[in-house]
């Protein structure tokens, strides 16, 4: 299932690009809270989500769909000609900028299944962007398979610089106890006794080249 928040102006281009892409299912919304709700209802596959659609709400819904995980996001602007490129960020969120709407269908349809072709503007923007999409699966692929998040990861680079918790609190904006809770978080879900132990692992396995 492919859902899609994106102008009347072209509505009308995706919903014919996604027929020919193969997708057997498409809904379209206009609002931003909605296509929040219609995320959490059904689980899609992916989403296309036009700027201009979220209005005001972007940041709101960029925040939110970050804690779904599994689901390809793509932000785009179909309204721009600026110069094509392609952006990840927070896993399987992707930044489209300068492609037509039957190429950002391509994109999404490429995601799900990469035996599908991308055009040379695309292949050409992927290849660009290649080691920023294999540095943020990576990092998704840490978090889940130490489930962490990324603010415990976060806290857990601070530890290994030597901070200390006021000094973590005041570099992260919150408070110590705060800090207290992230490390006692830490220390159960890496089965560790202190921080000292935290940080040879983290070394040991190589996650904080996440927090470099």
């Amino acid at each position: 299932m492919l859902f899609v928040a994106c102008t009347d102006k072209s509505r009308s281009a995706i919903a014919s690009a996604a027929r020919k892409a193969g997708f057997q299912k498409t809904g379209f919304l206009n609002k931003g809270n909605d296509l929040l709700a219609s995320i959490r209802r059904n689980h899609p596959q992916a989403v296309i989500v036009e700027d201009s659609s979220l209005e005001c709400k972007k940041t709101k819904f960029v925040s939110t769909v970050t804690n779904y995980p599994g689901i390809n996001i793509i932000l785009c602007d179909l309204e721009t000609s600026s110069d094509p490129t392609v952006s990840s960020f927070a896993g399987s969120l992707y930044r489209l900028d300068g492609f037509a709407p039957k190429e950002v269908v391509s994109f999404t349809h490429w995601l799900m299944d990469e035996s599908a072709g991308l055009t040379p503007r695309l292949t050409s923007a992927l290849f660009a962007c290649l080691s920023d999409l294999s540095f943020q699966r990576e990092q998704l692929n840490v978090m889940r398979s130490l489930k962490l998040t990324p603010r415990e990861l976060e806290v857990l680079g601070h530890v290994a610089r030597g901070r200390s918790n006021e000094e973590i609190s005041g570099s992260l904006c919150v408070s110590r106890h705060t800090v207290r809770r992230h490390i006692h978080k830490i220390l159960r879900k890496l089965k560790v006794r202190n921080r000292t132990e935290a940080v040879n692992l983290a070394y040991r396995k190589r996650w904080l080249l996440l927090t470099a």
